[in-house]
């Protein structure tokens, strides 16, 4: 295991920083802005940390690994291999290895697959009530009410903005310098822009 992944293990197993993620305070708040502003360049671990507790949180399927049940585990493990060992011959032995490879590989394909992911940021307006969003590329969006706007947390880092529409909303949208278009998907439709005003209605 390298150094990022250690890091990336140690704050998805820091409960503190999974309530900041998801619950943030001013406390906390003020302490892990510290803590990224000691450690710069742990930036994108800090991003990857965030998306994979984002991700599980949203799909309701979260769940905290604990260090402690990983260390009881794995000396269960030495236990009954210490016990074994004077009854197992060496055909054995090379089969508990590939067993315990086989795990340590899948183990390390799940943690690429949650990371792969980016989180969906989704913004919903209630009956009677109008929101006004402002997206990462300084595009804004007035949100009508009982509607829905989503759109990947990793937006900036696409070669196109895509957004995806329930209901009706206005969008201001921001021309980049690289030209990047803008789209906005609303069931069968696309609207395709670089930079302007427009309303979209789908109901």
């Amino acid at each position: 295991m390298d150094k990022s992944d250690q890091v990336l293990e140690e704050l998805l197993l820091n409960d503190e920083f999974v309530e900041w993620v998801l619950d943030p305070s001013p406390a906390l708040n003020q302490y892990w802005g510290q803590w990224q502003s000691d450690y710069p360049d742990r930036k994108m671990i800090v991003l990857e940390a965030r998306r994979i507790v984002h991700q599980m949180s949203a799909s309701g399927q979260y769940e905290t690994l604990r260090e402690p049940e990983v260390q009881q585990m794995w000396e269960t493990l030495q236990s009954r291999h210490k016990e074994t060992h004077t009854k197992i011959d060496k055909q054995k032995r090379w089969y508990w290895i590939a067993a315990s490879v086989g795990v340590f590989l899948m183990l390390v394909i799940s943690l690429t697959i949650r990371v792969s992911q980016p989180a969906i940021i989704t913004h919903k307006t209630s009956y009677g009530e109008t929101q006004l969003i402002k997206l990462p590329d300084s595009s804004s969006v007035l949100l009508n009410a009982n509607s829905s706007i989503s759109y990947q947390e990793d937006w900036l880092e696409s070669s196109e903005r895509n957004v995806t529409l329930m209901g009706e909303a206005f969008f201001n949208v921001h021309h980049t310098k690289d030209h990047r278009r803008f789209f906005v998907h609303a069931n069968a439709v696309t609207v395709e822009v670089l930079g302007t005003s427009f309303n979209v209605l789908n109901r």
